[in-house]
């Protein structure tokens, strides 16, 4: 018997997926789990973090960090909070939502002073356009 490294289903032998979330079956002793969070590492049977009570991801034994699909394509966040600060607070707020708090607050954050910043660089250019 396989057990799928997504969702420990036990499927059969000659089952080369699962057939509950279609994950392709592969050698089960290459699998384990990682707290993206906290870098944490447990059995497949665990499903929550112990440390920080986060989502755990299906890391491959020969793989060098745990496969959330979002591996360089997290700078275009950063970009758009610097050049609109309300989507940075929007988007913010959706990781803050999404309990990836660490890329959330760094969002807020950044959103929150390139506001203030915007703010005083407007009315420093009104006053001096008024004199």
């Amino acid at each position: 018997m396989k057990t799928c490294p997504n969702c420990n289903e036990v499927n059969g032998d000659g089952r080369s997926e699962c057939w509950k979330c279609h994950t392709p079956l592969k050698e089960s002793d290459r699998y384990y789990k990682i707290c993206p969070k906290c870098n944490e590492v447990y059995t497949m049977k665990a499903t929550r973090c112990k440390v920080c009570d986060g989502d755990l991801k299906v890391c491959d034994s020969h793989m060098s960090t745990y496969d959330d699909n979002t591996s360089g394509g997290e700078k275009w966040q950063y970009v758009i909070a610097v050049l609109f600060p309300l989507i940075g607070i929007i988007l913010g707020c959706i990781y803050l939502g999404r309990q990836d708090d660490n890329k959330g607050k760094n969002l807020l954050i950044l959103s929150i002073i390139l506001m203030i910043v915007y703010g005083i660089l407007s009315s420093i250019f009104f006053f001096m356009a008024l004199s």
